[in-house]
């Protein structure tokens, strides 16, 4: 077990460094300290004891912990001590400009969105070394915890619907201060002990202004048709493909899809050109309607609001904000 010293991140480090300046003090503050942080079950980073690993991704990392910290309400009386979720990032060696850009990426995005009910929020952010530390809300579950769950039980639609009404008031909540998600997903749809759903894991997210000609966006499974065209050929035809805020509302209808059949995943794709010529065959959006109504032949309002969700031409998708007023939450 080991005990390990935290420097907290300046909590105006966006206002001291706007904008691109961002990647000066990356390169100041942490190319000079590439060192790893070894840690393990029971060691601490500051008063926070970590507990198990929870899940790992592209940059780093997802330890449940504890805060030691006593937490004393009113009245005095002590309370267990608090569970949160620290992820770890840019921990290896071949962590390099673009892991630390992602990861302060999120951290302004998760400064933007405080306070808001259904985005997971952050308690602290810190770094040893070169190795940043968000420390975040604890969720008890994920949307694809649940949707495991599914298999063997069927939950209540009205439990369904409140939950997609949750992550669309979190996208909502999203668009309002300019940002795309980008990674819409089950496991970064998260459930909370009350039955709160919150969005996490803001890695990719963007800036409607900073999208890239070229730039991957979103998980092959749950990718809209104009974040693969803009993947595939945006840089030749120097187009985003008009990708909007409602490129999200596309995986909605896609892991909607994917609860309701019990896990079967609608777009099994594992890359953008497998997935091009998929929704570019002939007669593509016929048959998978047909195939759609028929796997889910006892839910009309369902699969109206799925085919909503995925409308190609993203001129005619509606927004999360508009899709609130669907009959499906009526």
């Amino acid at each position: 077990m080991t005990t390990q010293c935290i420097t907290p991140f300046p909590k105006d480090v966006f206002t001291l460094y706007p904008g691109k300046n961002i990647r000066k003090y990356i390169t100041d503050t942490f190319f000079p300290l590439q060192r790893l942080v070894l840690i393990g079950k029971g060691d601490y980073l500051g008063p926070y004891k970590l507990i198990r690993r929870i899940d790992g991704g592209t940059y780093g990392d997802v330890w449940e912990a504890i805060d030691t910290r006593p937490v004393i309400p009113l009245p005095l009386v002590p309370q267990p001590p608090q569970k949160v979720a620290i992820k770890i990032q840019c921990n290896n060696t071949e962590s390099d400009n673009e892991c630390y850009i992602s990861a302060f990426r999120e951290l302004e995005c998760l400064y933007q969105l405080c306070g808001i009910e259904n985005i997971v929020q952050l308690l602290d952010a810190f770094y040893i070394n070169s190795t940043l530390f968000f420390v975040l809300e604890y969720c008890e579950q994920t949307l694809h915890d649940l949707f495991k769950t599914m298999k063997y039980t069927r939950i209540n639609d009205l439990t369904i619907k409140l939950i997609f009404k949750q992550i669309l008031q979190g996208l909502v909540e999203i668009n309002r201060r300019g940002y795309i998600h980008f990674d819409i997903k089950p496991k970064n749809i998260l459930i909370d002990s009350t039955g709160t759903v919150k969005i996490c894991d803001f890695s990719i997210s963007h800036k409607i202004s900073e999208i890239k000609m070229g730039e991957e966006y979103q998980t092959s499974w749950y990718r809209a048709p104009e974040a693969v065209n803009n993947h595939l050929h945006g840089e030749y035809f120097k187009s985003t493909y008009n990708i909007g805020y409602n490129v999200d509302v596309w995986s909605i209808g896609c892991i909607l899809y994917e609860g309701m059949t019990r896990g079967e995943v609608l777009f099994c794709c594992e890359n953008s050109n497998m997935l091009f010529k998929m929704l570019n065959r002939n007669h593509f959006y016929d048959k998978e309607n047909q195939y759609i109504n028929r796997k889910l032949s006892q839910y009309p309002l369902f699969v109206d609001f799925i085919k909503t969700c995925l409308i190609y031409d993203n001129t005619e998708r509606p927004t999360a904000e508009q899709l609130l007023n669907h009959e499906f939450f009526i």
